[in-house]
């Protein structure tokens, strides 16, 4: 047995701070969750390795969604190396609980805690993990909202691979399972219809089709519960627009991303790549000023 080393707080204290948490992750409150999530996966932990019983089986659960939460956040500051232990702590959580959805879920929070450019085994596998859910999702949302972010992740694994057909008919699964669902504020990950928009119209994007992007992502940014998809969503639209050469309208998305989610916008790989593509053709009426400003908190120029 396994002593605490250090006082826990009983674990539903915890997991209603884990809902702060989530909270303050949709608003970008990134210092309220630099404060205290390191404790509150730490506490959680003593009940992992403590507890027995539902009390055990709830703190893995929350464990998960907890360290899937930093992971984000320090993914969004471009620690992509810490985010990917808070993952990887997720994953051993999910072993231990030994639950096909909470699998699932930090399957998903794993194959995204390193960029897609590098092609990361985790986002590889994505579609044998979506293939192992299905048999188990029964009459569960949770299990249907882990499912569908898994074919969300499986289609980005294939347009990663260039394999925009395979990567549409991953897209199209996901779709249908969201049509079943609609969008909850509450849902994992915020799948719903909305979300998927968001993804489709990157996926659009990579393929090289701004229209289908743009068609995508005419998604009203209300039903997004969370200014991190909201951000994700403008990131998208200006993706497609500077392809179409609309780089005053490009600018106007990326400033709103901006204030929805600064650090997301800042060290986002892709944005710092079409930020530095405006810039090398900037004209004055495209908003010179606004977007030599935009590269300078990028630090870009």
């Amino acid at each position: 047995m396994i002593r605490r080393t250090f006082p826990a707080r009983p674990v539903a204290v915890l997991g209603a701070l884990n809902g702060e948490m989530d909270a303050a992750l949709r608003k970008a409150d990134y210092d309220t969750m630099y404060r205290a999530l390191p404790e509150l996966i730490g506490e959680l932990e003593v009940h992992a390795a403590t507890a027995d019983g539902p009390a055990r089986d709830e703190a893995l659960r929350q464990l998960i969604l907890g360290c899937g939460s930093a992971s984000i956040m320090l993914r969004h500051f471009g620690h992509t190396d810490l985010g990917w232990i808070a993952a990887e702590r997720g994953r051993q959580a999910a072993v231990m609980l030994a639950d096909p959805a909470w699998t699932g879920a930090a399957a998903y929070e794993a194959a995204h805690a390193r960029s897609s450019a590098n092609k990361p085994r985790a986002l590889m596998v994505t579609p044998k993990a979506a293939d192992e859910l299905e048999p188990h999702i029964g009459d569960s949302a949770f299990a249907r909202q882990v499912y569908g972010m898994l074919r969300l992740s499986s289609a980005l694994s294939r347009a990663v691979e260039g394999d925009h057909a395979g990567a549409d008919d991953h897209a199209a699964e996901a779709a249908r399972t969201a049509a079943s669902l609609g969008d909850r504020p509450d849902a994992f990950e915020l799948f719903g219809p909305a979300n998927v928009g968001v993804w489709r119209a990157s996926f659009a994007v990579e393929a090289g089709n701004a229209e289908a992007a743009l068609r995508h992502a005419a998604v009203d940014p209300r039903t997004l519960a969370s200014g991190n998809r909201r951000a994700a969503l403008s990131i998208e639209r200006a993706r497609a627009l500077a392809m179409l050469g609309k780089d005053a309208e490009a600018i106007t998305e990326l400033r709103r991303a901006e204030r929805l989610s600064p650090q997301q916008v800042h060290n986002y790989p892709l944005v710092r790549e079409l930020v530095k593509g405006m810039l090398e053709r900037a004209r004055r009426q495209a908003g010179g000023r606004e977007l030599r400003g935009l590269a300078w908190r990028m630090d870009v120029i």
